[in-house]
Parts: structure tokens; sequence; C-alpha cells
């Protein structure tokens, strides 16, 4: 049977989300619901399902075998550290993250830089963490690549082509580029705490950002289902939907089989019955769309709530397959992690950070041996340590400075709008570390 209002609503307080929109549709008709602080036509940043759009783009354009290409034929200027994945990676590679790239997410939030000229200078100094196609490695700079390789063949940038291609023959009127005054448009944006939830700051955006194309549409729900039924017009057995490398085999329900990824789709199953669906999350949101190719139904959903979209996906399956909601606990204030994605699909680092529990104060100077100047590293760019009011503070890229803060006795870096506290040292003169990526050793800044 399927749910009534009020368990859904019951189900949005106990699970602690502000606001929640969610449609279920067919090919040709869909419902939407809007619950708490949002109504039907609120728009949320959709974070990664943007990377389905650029999936549809790209396959509209490699029609004549471009897919198997070698992207450096169409971007000479393209390049990763391994060699190899910079000679043979391909459009197909990119589309399910099979390059052994990680996030780098530190390297573009505050990106200083154009997505060309980000590709061309920085791009080939950033580590890989796994061997070219030996295993799925999740990767917002992909698509950013895939984003400029649209815009060589095409001869029309990523954001032109999707409002031409996509957008405007399908009516989204809802659907836009994120740019520095999106916050305007969408709901407060809130996370769990150990009194439940608070609101956070709105994340960093600005129009034309390098990792538009991974990541930077906001929509409205009706507009997600809209964009699902234009896909449930296509085949079950379409080329998106085809499973191309292994993400994980342990999954939140046992209902759930194992999930690959597809071209710029998440590939698995419920219940047996194949599932294609992409997932986003960015600080303070988190978005579901879900489509069943084979009885041509579908689902999507948003909430104002940071790390949600486990609570989501149960949704789904109470909606499609009848499975109680009540495998999921509500998150209990003060724990932390249940509401995440499985580790490995790649869900959004912006504001995955402490708390903000533990004590800091600002740093006094000449207190530390830190020396002021400007650090460089190939990779992810400038890094300014300087001195105001007596304090030490740092300028990183395109965010403001911000005080440096010792918290325990050790010295961190704090982004702003982002509770992310990274540990910074000077292991030797002129030579500042910051370990920006857990799958990666930390980034070196030389004194420039």
């Amino acid at each position: 049977m399927y749910p009534l209002p009020d368990q859904f609503e019951y189900f949005r307080i106990s699970h602690h989300l502000p606001g929640l929109v969610m449609s279920t549709f067919s090919a040709d008709t869909f419902d939407t619901l809007a619950l708490g602080e949002a109504e039907a036509s609120t728009r949320f940043p959709i974070a990664s399902v943007t990377k389905t759009f650029t999936a549809d783009l790209v396959l509209e354009l490699a029609e004549e075998h471009l897919l198997d290409r070698p992207i450096r034929e169409i971007l000479p200027d393209f390049a990763l550290a391994d060699p190899d994945a910079t000679t043979r990676l391909t459009p197909r590679d990119a589309l399910c993250h099979f390059s052994g790239l990680p996030p780098h997410t530190w390297a573009w939030v505050y990106g200083d830089l154009p997505r060309a000229d980000f590709i061309r200078e920085r791009l080939p100094h950033l580590p890989g963490t796994a061997s070219f196609r030996g295993r799925h490695r999740y990767s917002n700079l992909l698509y950013a690549v895939l984003g400029q390789w649209i815009e060589s063949v095409s001869g029309q940038s990523w954001e032109n082509r999707l409002q031409q291609v996509i957008s405007d023959p399908l009516h989204l009127e809802s659907t836009d580029f994120l740019d520095e005054n999106w916050a305007a448009s969408a709901p407060v944006p809130y996370e769990r705490c150990a009194d439940g939830i608070r609101q956070r700051p709105p994340f960093y955006a600005k129009k034309d950002h390098l990792i538009a194309p991974a990541s930077e549409l906001i929509a409205s729900v009706p507009d997600l289902a809209r964009w699902g039924q234009h896909h449930l017009r296509l085949s079950p057995a379409d080329i998106r939907w085809q499973p191309h490398n292994l993400i994980d085999t342990q999954r939140p329900h046992p209902a759930m089989g194992p999930l690959h990824y597809g071209l710029g789709w998440r590939v698995d199953s419920v219940c047996g019955e194949p599932r294609v669906w992409h997932s986003g999350q960015c600080s303070g949101y988190s978005t579901l769309l879900v489509l069943y190719p084979e009885r041509k139904a579908g689902f999507a959903a948003a909430t104002n709530l940071h790390a949600a979209v486990l609570p989501l996906q149960t949704l789904d399956l109470w909606i499609h397959h009848h499975i109680s909601p009540e495998w999921l606990r509500p998150e209990q204030p003060g724990v932390r992690g249940q509401g995440t994605e499985v580790r490995g699909q790649g869900s959004e680092v912006r504001g995955q950070g402490s708390e903000g529990s533990k004590k800091t104060q600002p740093l006094k100077y000449p207190t530390t041996q830190l020396t002021p100047g400007l650090y460089s590293n190939p990779g992810y760019g400038d890094l300014e340590i300087l001195v105001k009011d007596g304090c030490l503070q740092s300028r990183f890229q395109n965010s403001p400075p911000v005080p440096l803060q010792v918290q325990e006795n050790i010295l961190h870096l704090t982004l702003p709008r982002y509770s992310v506290p990274f540990p910074i040292t000077q292991p030797i003169p002129n030579q500042i570390t910051i370990p920006f990526d857990a799958q990666c050793e930390n980034v070196v800044f030389g004194f420039a």
C-alpha cells in the first residue's frame, strides 16, 4: 500500500528533515508532495545529480565514435599525473570515474582559475590513488574535463549547450546554474548537531565555476521528475545504464544488490529489479533521482539537510518496494555518519568537518615559527600566510582571509563557510604541508 501523507510527515520529523519535497513519476505523469520548510516549487542545489545532465550532453556529441577516442585528441592540453591515463583516457572512462584520480576537493572549491586554465595548469599535478582503469575513484574533476570536451566538440560552453539541448526543449524552467547569489532562491541549509539540527552557512559558489559540469545546478523537484521522465522514455537497455565498474558490494539494506557506475548514473538493483539513480549532496542539502527503467517509474526528492541521502533512499524503497522505513533508525543527536552515503559513492566533501565542539583560539604572531608569505603548490594554487592585528591569517585561492587557529595545541587552517579544520605544519623552512585529501599524501606548498 502506498504510504499516506501523514506517514511521510512523521518520517520527515523523526529524521530531522527541515524541508522535504518528493515526486513519484511515470513516463507521462508525476505527483509531488512538499512538507516542512519547503514548497513544490522550492529549488535545491542538486550537487552531483548534475552529472546526469553532463553525461547526456557527452553522449549526444559522441555518436561519431568519440566515446572511446582519447580525450587528448580533442583537448591537446589535457594531462593527468599518470602518463597512461593521459594518453588513453576516453569520455567513457571519465563518465564512469575510471581514471584513478581521487576527489582532490579542496583543489577546486575555491577555484581561482577558469576551467580550461585549471585543466591545463593544475590538473597534471594532482596525484592519482589507483591505476588507470584499475578501480573506481570518484572524481568531480573528470566531469570538469568533460565540460571542456563538450565545449571543444560543440563550439558552445557547457552552460550554453545544456540550456539549448536540455533545459529549453524539456521546459526545465526552474533549473539554473549556481552563481554568487544562489542562496537567495534556496531554503536555509542545515546540519545535524548535538541538539538536533542547526543552520549552516551557504556554501561557496560562483558563476561559471570550473567544476560546474559535475555539481553546480539548482532545480526544483518537479524539474528533476521531468528530467527523470525524459529518461524513462529510453530503452531499459540504454548505454547509460550498463554497469562499467564496481563501486561497492556492501550496501545499506540487504535488498540492494552490488553497486556499479554507468555513464553518469549509479546502477544497482532492489529486490532483484534493476535500478538507476544518482544522489547529490553538498553543504546543507541532499538530493536523489531514481529510475526503474523496466517498470517505467521513478522517484525524485530533496531536503535542506546535510548528508541525508540515506533517508531519501529509504523513501524510495518504501514507495517502490514496500520496505518498511523502520530499518533506518532516525539518527540520534550527537551521532554522526548514519545519514551519509556509503563509503566510495563519491559524496560531496563540502562541509564534512567537525561540529565545532573543540575549543580554538587565534594564533598570535610571532609565537610560532610559521613564516608569513606566499606559498604555492602546482596542483592546489596559492596559500598566503599573513599577519593582521597581531594574528596569523591564511588566504587560500579565492577564499577571504581567516585567522589560523590552535586546536588542542595543534595549528589548524579552517576554510571560510566550511567547518573543516586542517592541521597545518612547516616541517622545514619555506615549506608548508596540509592534508587536504585523506586519500593522498599531504599537499606541500613551497615559498613562492
